[in-house]
């Protein structure tokens, strides 16, 4: 459809990327969004609430219905992304590391199996991981750091990793490369003009290559006064970060102001779509 939906506590709005303008679209009747993912096979978009309900949302009808709470193990602080191959969505909880897969068609769960070795979850070494599905390469690209203090999430230092996993052999590998320092990382998607898994950390962006296992910073605060450096909260990172494979760009919509930027990955530049005020 070319829109980008956001779901607000209540209003669900839509961001239409050809001509750079918002609609309000029907209300979807809960609080909050805790992750929206596009199920391609389905046509449908699904935001996982954890503890209340799979909501899905169908854009031609203008839609929200409710579907089956998810299991417990799916967690309240978890990544999730559309497997092309299985047709499925599938997530993986920090706090507990067991991954699950959803068919919004039958609303059933499954337990992934990740083999024997696989990134620790969340504890007291204040592990921060996000993790992106690359569709060229596929496998599922995780970004690991562990600050080593047992206490903030969001400082810098200590130990970093790249995990890659094989989402039909169910096994992750730690891959020999040199990871770099991101802080905290606010999320990731998957450029595909670009070829690259793009991770959106504490003023860095930085892109790892599953061809050539490497990574590179494609941007720094400061660079071209993009919004690490202008958003109104002052909190320095986008809220929600999505690609846009019409105009073959990422997109970083502004928390709760109509701000919408867009990053060419290939130039390290930020355009200013629409300001907050809008």
């Amino acid at each position: 459809s070319g829109k980008v939906l956001v779901p607000l506590e209540g209003p669900t709005w839509a961001f239409d990327v050809c001509s750079n303008t918002w609609t309000w679209m029907n209300d979807s009747g809960f609080s909050d969004s805790d992750e929206l993912v596009y199920d391609a096979d389905s046509d449908l978009l699904v935001d996982i609430d954890y503890g209340r309900a799979a909501f899905v949302y169908d854009v031609d009808t203008d839609t929200w219905r409710s579907h089956a709470v998810p299991p417990p193990g799916v967690g309240s602080w978890f990544d999730a992304f559309f497997d092309p191959v299985s047709g499925l969505i599938v997530t993986r909880n920090i706090e507990t590391a067991a991954m699950w897969a959803y068919d919004v068609d039958t609303d059933t769960w499954a337990q992934v199996d990740q083999g024997p070795i696989a990134p620790a979850p969340y504890g007291a070494s204040s592990m921060r991981q996000t993790m992106v599905y690359d569709p060229e390469a596929d496998r599922v690209v995780l970004y690991s750091a562990d600050n080593r203090i047992g206490g903030s999430l969001w400082e810098s230092g200590g130990i970093h990793a790249t995990w890659t996993f094989d989402l039909r052999a169910g096994v992750w590998v730690v891959e020999p490369t040199a990871t770099p320092d991101l802080g905290w990382v606010d999320g990731a998607v998957y450029d595909e003009s670009a070829h690259l898994s793009m991770f959106f950390g504490n003023g860095v962006i930085a892109g790892y290559d599953t061809s050539t296992h490497e990574w590179r910073i494609i941007w720094q605060t400061g660079a071209d006064g993009g919004p690490y450096t202008a958003l109104p909260s002052g909190i320095g990172i986008p809220c929600w970060i999505t690609y846009d494979p019409i105009n073959e760009r990422i997109l970083a919509h502004e928390g709760d102001t109509k701000g919408i930027w867009a990053f060419d990955s290939k130039t390290g530049t930020w355009i200013e779509l629409l300001s907050p005020d809008g």
